[in-house]
């Protein structure tokens, strides 16, 4: 009788720890994530069977693998785990949307976003995805699909300064300018850090906005904090520049006479050629120029140098 009375429950107990091994090895695996010991990680990882059937694993292959530098496969395992409905549940780190927004992951982001539109999130933890990822692609000067994300943003919740910012700038975008001097003057009441690239993007809304007098106040900001910055050194040729040519720049809209094609192109720089002066010539932005072109330095440019018009 004792042997058939224990034999029932060693049988259950046995069943049960199978039941549980891949949740307990998955949560060896998120242990060591969180530590950073990716060998032990994968090696832990390695040895759940079908791990696409637990709940919360592909999440932890998206993280493995973005330790692991494989940006491909992280969003890979990422995409498979949007596909559990449990996702939205899962805390998904903002380290993860960072590598992502870093490795130029569109499409991961966009796909969590819209789930999150899906779930049944409160609205502050929403807003807290929404911004990385609108931020994420306003840095990336993708225009269209940051607006499309910071427009989903509660505002009558409080939000990022810096959000204020962006949105400021995209409704100079679509010269929406009333929204945008409402949005600029929020990013001023909020505000609490700044660097050089916040200073010229407000810098550049005031100065569409017609308001000459933030613009200077701006730029000395830029000259006084930022000095060695790139986007400092293209003020000061802003101010060297002929005075009336600067007021016409500051005061007003001054359209294009030629709308150029520059997708493709390079620019071979001249005699006396500025940064700034590219930027009236081609009708980008210093954000872009800097980005294609990072060892660009914007106040020691050599005669004759290729400057990059298009991203990679």
């Amino acid at each position: 009788m004792l042997s058939c009375s224990s034999n029932p429950n060693n049988s259950q107990a046995t069943h049960q720890g199978k039941t549980n091994t891949p949740q307990v090895t998955l949560s060896y695996v998120n242990a060591y994530l969180m530590i950073g010991n990716v060998t032990k990680a994968d090696e832990k990882f390695q040895t759940i069977q079908t791990p696409e059937l637990v709940p919360g694993a592909m999440l932890a292959l998206a993280k493995l693998r973005a330790l692991k530098g494989d940006s491909l496969g992280a969003q890979q395992a990422f995409m498979l785990a949007l596909d559990s409905p449990s996702l939205t549940a899962l805390p998904v780190s903002s380290n993860l949307l960072d590598y992502f927004c870093q490795q130029k992951m569109w499409l991961a982001l966009a796909n969590y976003g819209d789930n999150l539109l899906k779930s049944s999130n409160d609205v502050a933890t929403n807003n807290m995805t929404f911004s990385l990822i609108g931020q994420c692609f306003f840095k990336a000067n993708e225009w269209n699909k940051a607006k499309y994300w910071l427009t989903k943003l509660d505002l009558a919740l409080p939000v990022d300064s810096l959000d204020y910012l962006a949105l400021a700038r995209l409704g100079i975008e679509d010269k929406q300018y009333t929204e945008a001097e409402q949005f600029i003057l929020r990013f001023e009441e909020t505000k609490n850090n700044i660097n050089a690239h916040t200073l010229w993007t407000a810098l550049e809304v005031y100065q569409k906005l017609q308001q000459p007098k933030q613009v200077k106040q701006i730029g000395q900001n830029l000259i006084t904090l930022f000095p060695s910055s790139d986007y400092s050194l293209v003020y000061q040729e802003m101010l060297k520049a002929n005075s009336h040519e600067f007021n016409r720049i500051v005061k007003k809209e001054v359209p294009l006479q030629v709308k150029l094609d520059i997708k493709g192109m390079t620019h071979i720089m001249k005699k006396g050629e500025t940064l700034y002066q590219l930027t009236k010539l081609y009708d980008v932005l210093i954000a872009d120029l800097l980005r294609w072109n990072p060892d660009l330095v914007a106040n020691n440019i050599p005669l004759g140098a290729k400057i990059r018009l298009f991203a990679d």
